[in-house]
């Protein structure tokens, strides 16, 4: 099994040596839920997690992510809950307060600066790129995109060649 069927080699690929191949994409918002229940139905149950965590705002934050990342993500928040329990400068120590240990929304936040899904794009990288705007390199392309977005609201002469009057285009 691989999440990336570019890196199996051909000669497995070829008929009769795998007889099926299956894509499953990245899961929706929906199933993000979902995942995230299963993984933190024992915390849950257990009262290990806190109030404050939603379930469904965790859903919406973690866009791209796989099931693998996702479970990741609860462990590394679990991880960040425990460390606060942990006695600083002893060997293993752990404070007398590990009972009240619960896995809280801060925890979930500083996992999420922590991992990242490997597919996608964040929404950050993207508005970084096209900050600027769309660089339009050929007026064929703007006819293209304008007939696209408004059909049937303008018409182009014969003969008119690129350096045409876009009033006249709408």
């Amino acid at each position: 099994m691989t999440n990336r069927i570019d890196l199996i080699d051909e000669a497995l690929l070829r008929p009769g040596r795998l007889e099926i191949h299956m894509e499953i994409s990245l899961p929706d918002e929906k199933g993000r839920h979902q995942i995230l229940s299963i993984h933190t139905t024992k915390m849950r149950t257990n009262g290990v997690m806190d109030h404050d965590v939603d379930l469904f705002e965790l859903a919406s934050l973690t866009k791209n992510f796989s099931g693998a990342e996702i479970s990741g993500l609860i462990k590394s928040a679990t991880s960040f809950a425990f460390s606060r329990h942990v006695k600083i400068g002893t060997m293993a120590g752990i404070s007398d307060d590990v009972e009240n240990l619960r896995v809280n929304k801060n925890d979930f936040m500083q996992a999420l600066d922590e991992v990242h899904p490997a597919f996608g794009v964040s929404e950050e990288d993207l508005q970084q790129v096209i900050q600027n705007g769309i660089i339009h390199y050929d007026t064929t392309v703007d006819v293209s995109r304008s007939y696209l977005l408004v059909p049937g609201h303008w018409k182009l002469t014969p003969g008119k060649g690129a350096n045409e009057d876009w009033s006249t285009l709408c």
